[in-house]
C-alpha cells in the first residue's frame, strides 16, 4: 500500500533512490512567501527532472489530503510513494555470499516507530548490512519510521520473516554468530569477539528477547551500565551494539 511520507531527508532519499516509485510530491505554500531553501528547490529541480507530479498546497489543504499527524515537521515537503521492498532472508544472504565480516540485526517485538526509525537510522551509520523483523508483533515501516531515520530505511536491507527462529537457522547455516542482548546476558560485551559474520538480536522495549528465540542465540551478551539506571531503550542498546561490533570489526 502506497503511503505518504514527509521532511526534506526522506523525500530527498526515495528520490536518490528510487524515483520511478514516487507518484506526488506536494510543496506546502507559506502566507508569509518565504524564500524556498536550496534543498527544497533541489527536491523541486529533481522532480522537474524525473517528471514527478507536482503540487502546491496551504498547510490546511495537504491535512485533509494527506490526514498528516498534527504537529509533524513536515519542512514544507510530503512526497506519495510506493512502499520499499522488503527482500527475504534468502535474498540478502545470496546477494553477496562472498563478503567477509557481514552485520545483520535482528528485532524481536519492537513496537515503537520512534526506536524502529532510530535504530535504522543507527545502522545505516554504522555500516549493518541488513535488519531482520518479524511479521508480526513489530513496527512497520511508517511515515514516521522515514521521518525518525532521516530517510535512512531506503539505504538498507529491512527482511521481514514470519519466524525468527527459522531465519536464526538458516542464518548458522550461512555461517554466522548469533547474539542476543539482555540485561542478564552471561558476558559483557566488551568481552565477546564479535568479528566475522554476526547476528544481534535487540528485544521487544517492555517485554525482550522471547525464550524461544533466545535459546537459539549462540550466547546472550550485557551491555554493562550503572546500577543508578535500570536499562536502556531498544534504541540506544542497539546503538551501543553496533558501535561495539564495528570498531571490533574495524579497530584503526
Amino acid at each position: 500500500m502506497s503511503l505518504w511520507i514527509y521532511g526534506i531527508n526522506p523525500v530527498s532519499a526515495v528520490i536518490d533512490n528510487r524515483p520511478k516509485d514516487i507518484k506526488e510530491i506536494v510543496f506546502i505554500k507559506t502566507r508569509d512567501e518565504k524564500k524556498e531553501g536550496d534543498r527544497l528547490a533541489s527536491i523541486r529541480q529533481n522532480a522537474q527532472k524525473y517528471r514527478i507530479r507536482i503540487s502546491e498546497q496551504t498547510e490546511e489543504e495537504a491535512f485533509e489530503k494527506i490526514k498528516f499527524r498534527p504537529g509533524a515537521n513536515h519542512q514544507r515537503v510530503f512526497a506519495f510513494i510506493n512502499p520499499i521492498q522488503t527482500p527475504s532472508l534468502m535474498d540478502v544472504l545470496n546477494s553477496d555470499k562472498d563478503k567477509k565480516g557481514r552485520i545483520f540485526f535482528m528485532l524481536d517485538g519492537i513496537t515503537d516507530i520512534h526506536n524502529l526509525g532510530a535504530i535504522i537510522r543507527t545502522a545505516v551509520a554504522f555500516n549493518v548490512e541488513a535488519i531482520i523483523v518479524p511479521k508480526d508483533r513489530n513496527a512497520s515501516i511508517t511515515s514516521d519510521v522515514y521521518k525518525t531515520s532521516s530517510g535512512a530505511v531506503e539505504y538498507i536491507k529491512v527482511s521481514e520473516e514470519l519466524n525468527l527462529v527459522r531465519a536464526v537457522g538458516i542464518l548458522k547455516e550461512n555461517n554466522f554468530w548469533i547474539y542476543g542482548f539482555e540485561a542478564d546476558g552471561t558476558q559483557d560485551i566488551r568481552k565477546a569477539d564479535l568479528k566475522g559474520n554476526v547476528c544481534c538480536v535487540i528485544g521487544g522495549e517492555d517485554s525482550g528477547i522471547r525464550r524461544l528465540l533466545r535459546d537459539n542465540c549462540d550466547m546472550i551478551l550485557r551491555i554493562p551500565i550503572s546500577s543508578k539506571a535500570h536499562s536502556l531503550n531498544a534504541s540506544v542498546s542497539a546503538a551501543v551494539v553496533m558501535y561495539e561490533v564495528l570498531r571490533q570489526s574495524f579497530p584503526n
